[in-house]
């Protein structure tokens, strides 16, 4: 059986302030991926298989997924805002943590931890 996945992603842009003293600081540098926009749909696209059963129900769908990323830039959490079913949820958490490291997220000169937020549309078809 044939399948295409098609991947189109778009990063929101984040615009993180924390008040201290009601002076708003400026996050600094969220985290990034390596390459890009167009190296994580390269990623994607090579690495997330529709499961057998996505493909019969020819699943169409926009995900929307968070991930955690710590100070060296490794994805250690991803979850997905609801559930899609026909197993692509299993799937997409699998790709989402098998990520290569991204360039870590910066605040006042170090590394930190981050979540950010993944949107992008998947179509599972014969």
């Amino acid at each position: 059986m044939r399948y295409w996945v098609f991947t189109c992603f778009t990063l929101f842009s984040i615009s993180t302030f924390a008040q201290q003293d009601s002076v708003k600081i400026a996050w600094g540098k969220i985290a990034e991926f390596p390459g890009g926009e167009l190296a994580m749909s390269s990623f994607f696209h090579q690495n997330l298989k529709c499961p057998e059963e996505a493909v019969k129900a020819g699943l169409q769908k926009t995900i929307s997924a968070k991930i955690q990323i710590d100070s060296t830039g490794k994805v250690i959490k991803a979850t997905l805002n609801r559930k899609y079913g026909h197993g692509i949820d299993e799937e997409v958490i699998r790709v989402l943590e098998s990520m290569p490291l991204w360039i870590p997220a910066m605040r006042e000169g170090k590394n930190v931890e981050i979540t950010m937020p993944i949107l992008f549309r998947i179509k599972c078809l014969e």
